[in-house]
């Protein structure tokens, strides 16, 4: 059978999935991945396509399509609401919008395991590159702290551990505390991360909640560059650091800006089972 593909919103990733969809034969096009003449005639595509294929992340608000080369916002509602029953539909997380939506099929790509995986590898090795733009110091050598210990984290304490930084992962879960002690980081628990701020002149976080809000951040080195991984609106008070004068970066989307074609190397195609 030959179904039609249409991708939605995102970045270079889904430019790159066009690609190799109607490369590989399929008939594919995409909307809202760069700005739309006429936004009506680009949703009414919705309701004909077989397949719909969402950006990961599809939103970084829950409310408007993550669409970064869009003037526009669009609404994700105004997109699940002109999907048939028909459709098969790829998110790339979860939302009540896909679950409204009426779709038959319904795949949250961040579900796959193999794919977060290498997402994250691909946020790591973009976090190396922001961090050597944005400081005037080697890696080698840095102190390093690390909040949280996920996936993203898991593989950026190893690349940073391997380029000879001093890594301390700050953790709250006792599991996640040993699997950074068997990794061979200096570990401390949030009890200990205050008293421990200004030893660090770089701090990452990527726990999805707040972890340095003005009280904490009074104690960090005026050198110091704090980086935050995690989605909106992240785990650092941006507008208490910025009032401390301290260097801060919240990036998001990496592997769309430093690795689009690795971010994608598995198109979902779709068999009809």
């Amino acid at each position: 059978m030959h179904f039609s593909y249409l991708l939605v919103g995102g970045d270079a990733r889904q430019e790159y999935l066009l690609s190799l969809l109607t490369s590989a034969g399929k008939s594919a096009e995409g909307i809202f991945i760069k700005t739309e003449e006429n936004e009506d005639e680009a949703l009414k595509k919705i309701e004909n396509a077989d397949i719909v294929i969402l950006p990961i992340p599809s939103s970084t608000d829950g409310k408007f399509l993550f669409a970064p080369n869009c003037e526009n916002k669009i609404l994700l509602t105004s997109i699940t609401k002109r999907i048939k029953e028909k459709t098969v539909l790829f998110t790339g997380g979860e939302n009540s919008a896909f679950t409204a939506a009426k779709a038959k099929i319904k795949v949250n790509l961040l579900d796959n395991e193999e794919m977060t995986l290498k997402n994250a590898m691909a946020t790591s090795e973009a976090a190396l590159a922001i961090l050597i733009e944005n400081t005037e110091k080697t890696l080698f050598g840095s102190n390093i702290l690390i909040i949280g210990y996920g996936r993203i984290a898991n593989i950026l304490a190893e690349y940073l551990k391997a380029l000879k930084a001093n890594v301390t992962v700050c953790a709250r879960k006792e599991i996640a505390k040993t699997k950074a002690y068997i990794a061979g980081h200096t570990v401390i628990g949030f009890d200990m991360l205050n008293e421990s701020l200004p030893s660090y002149n770089v701090i990452i976080n990527t726990a999805p909640a707040p972890v340095l809000c003005g009280s904490e951040l009074k104690n960090v080195s005026t050198e110091v560059l704090l980086l935050d991984l995690a989605s909106k609106p992240g785990g650092i008070d941006f507008k208490a650091a910025k009032e401390l004068g301290l260097k801060t970066s919240h990036a998001l989307s990496l592997p769309g800006k430093y690795s689009s074609k690795s971010a994608c190397s598995a198109p979902p195609i779709w068999s009809g089972e």
